[in-house]
């Protein structure tokens, strides 16, 4: 599965009309191995209106989104900050989840973030690396996990990981 790192357009990362070209021009190929998925980089990059844009761009398209989301505490703090909610909820409120979401990270999740997991059907790619967060994500695991959440393990990219 591939995705795009779109943002809204001050930060320079790569937009919705770059996942369209993406999607055209890789999806389905290597006899249908490789999925283009719609990629919201990081929630403190995107405005409510990017995430309902992508939302619709991949209803469009015919498939899925990758986001991260509560993937530390100062995320978190900025969506209480900027929208009034937790960064789950805003995905919710703006349609990201659902069986069609894979959600990255997912380490700083409220119990009413889970519920919202559950209700949607959002696939979670837990994804940490070796640093502080690390406990704190062990810890919410089993809940995803009882709460039926499908919980699969992703990494993020080789430069994220700082504990050399």
């Amino acid at each position: 599965m591939l995705a795009n790192d779109i943002a809204d357009d001050e930060h320079e990362l790569d937009t919705l009309d770059d996942a369209r070209a993406a999607y055209r021009e890789h999806h389905g190929a290597a006899n249908g191995r490789i999925e283009v998925y719609i990629g919201i980089e990081w929630l403190p990059l995107a405005s409510e209106e990017l995430l309902r844009g992508a939302r619709a761009l991949a209803n469009e398209l015919g498939t899925g989104i990758h986001i991260h989301l509560n993937e530390s505490q100062t995320e978190v703090d900025n969506s209480i900050e900027r929208f009034g909610r937790r960064p789950t909820e805003v995905a919710y409120d703006c349609g990201i989840l659902g069986p069609d979401c894979v959600a990255a990270h997912c380490v700083w999740l409220s119990d009413h973030e889970i519920d919202l997991m559950v209700e949607t059907g959002t696939q979670i790619s837990h994804t940490h690396r070796p640093t502080p967060n690390s406990a704190t994500a062990s810890a919410r695991l089993p809940e995803m996990q009882a709460a039926g959440i499908n919980v699969g393990l992703g990494h993020d990219a080789a430069e994220c990981n700082n504990s050399a």
